[in-house]
């Protein structure tokens, strides 16, 4: 791949194992690299066109990737239960809003206290104050309603994430829509983690609100941009540790030159390299791959439906011989049934034909004849046996025709064809659609 050597050929300073998240040069020793790079680049910069239109702040910009370490570095071999793992998560979506407001409108000032009592509240599925049916009804219809944005929000309050049921006093809407928030989260994930009637649930809602706690000491600016850049962290995990980088088998990656290829992204650095040539870059690769792919999955068929392939060789060589039969330059077979006498189509025409299709066992696959409706198609719109016979009938004519797997579905199945299949058709050319 000539373009990769923009990359392959640099001879720059080796990227360093330091947290930093400073748009560096780098050093790329290999494809393996290079791709890495290309892929953290295009990641980065798509963010940065997302979330920082009007100017990147470092901090958000570090939550992000502090997201990708996490779970790049997260032991993916060890489950985590899933309680622990929807407590940080509601502990830092809650803290996220910050001065923004409940669900993103300043209007609603978000109050954590009333938030997490609420969650504790919903875990334990307590309907004392609120039923959870009435709870999201009255949410829904707040939502719905929702009055433009306005004013300042408050700073969050210092609080932590009780681990009992208490009453709250609710002064006014804003406090209602900030315990009902919480309380309809917790309700919800009550019937995922406690699905098991065994579990100790008191213990499980300590741990649970300490994990609330724990997310919601480090709020992210950009709560769902950081959840989708952890997760994709362990994807990479998961890559690197199946060596399947790119979808592509044996291929490994290199986890700091991705990382940094994300920051240089998210910064549009383009000293090095553009976003746009690492994206051109990763789609040749892939193209290249997709096709490598695509011809060893055919290799594999192929030997897998020989007998069928050699079959359908010994059918058409004998066929070729009979009286009558025609045989195009393509390999394409067709003997006349019936010659019409009308104009023949062009490619760019639109035809109606009846046609009735078989495989060499007699099995038929399809036939509008059998549906007693006729078909309506672009000449151009089916598969190159059609494509070619179509032109050299006129309307009227009504011919056999035999097609072999390369003119048909190839390598593929199509409904009840099975790859490598010749086709034998009826076909009747009842009229050019004008």
């Amino acid at each position: 791949m000539k373009k990769l050597s923009i990359i392959l050929l640099a001879s720059l300073a080796m990227i360093s194992c330091s947290n930093s998240y400073k748009v560096k040069k780098v050093e790329l020793a290999d494809k393996k690299d290079s791709l890495s790079f290309a892929l953290g680049m295009v990641n980065g910069d798509f963010l940065s066109k997302q979330l920082f239109a009007e100017g990147v702040v470092d901090a958000e910009a570090a939550e992000l990737v502090d997201a990708l370490d996490e779970g790049f570095n997260r032991d993916i071999d060890k489950e985590v239960p899933r309680y622990e793992e929807l407590g940080s998560q509601i502990g830092c979506y809650f803290a996220s809003m910050g001065d923004k407001g409940l669900n993103g409108n300043p209007r609603w000032r978000v109050n954590e206290k009333l938030i997490f009592q609420g969650i504790i509240n919903g875990l334990y599925e307590d309907t004392l104050m609120i039923s959870r049916e009435a709870a999201e009804k009255y949410m829904r219809e707040k939502m719905q309603a929702m009055r433009p944005e306005e004013g300042k929000a408050l700073k969050l309050i210092s609080a932590k994430c009780p681990t009992e049921v208490k009453p709250v006093k609710l002064k006014d809407e804003n406090d209602s829509l900030n315990f009902l928030a919480g309380f309809l989260n917790g309700y919800d994930v009550s019937r995922m983690i406690f699905a098991d009637t065994d579990v100790d649930k008191d213990q499980i809602v300590r741990k649970f609100a300490a994990k609330v706690n724990e997310g919601a000491s480090h709020p992210c600016a950009h709560f769902r941009e950081s959840m989708m850049f952890r997760n994709y962290g362990e994807q990479l995990k998961r890559a690197k540790k199946d060596r399947n980088f790119l979808g592509i088998e044996d291929t490994d990656l290199n986890y700091e030159a991705l990382r940094q290829g994300v920051v240089n992204g998210i910064y549009g650095d383009t000293l090095f390299i553009a976003a746009a040539q690492a994206n051109n870059i990763l789609n040749q690769e892939m193209a290249r791959v997709q096709e490598e792919q695509a011809r060893k999955r055919a290799e594999e068929a192929k030997v897998k439906y020989a007998d069928r392939i050699a079959a359908e060789e010994a059918f058409l060589a004998e066929n070729a011989k009979k009286k009558g039969v025609v045989v195009t330059e393509s390999g394409l077979q067709y003997e006349v049934l019936r010659q019409g006498k009308g104009p023949k189509p062009v490619a760019s025409d639109r035809v109606k034909v009846h046609y009735h299709g078989t495989l060499l066992d007699g099995m038929v696959f399809d036939s509008s004849v059998e549906r007693k409706s006729p078909a309506e198609f672009g000449v151009t719109e089916v598969i190159p046996g059609w494509v070619e016979v179509l032109q050299l009938m006129p309307v009227g004519s009504k011919y056999k025709v035999y097609i072999p797997y390369q003119l048909g579905y190839n390598d593929r199945a199509a409904g009840k064809i099975p790859p490598f299949s010749m086709l034998i058709f009826e076909v009747e050319l009842l009229d050019i659609v004008k």
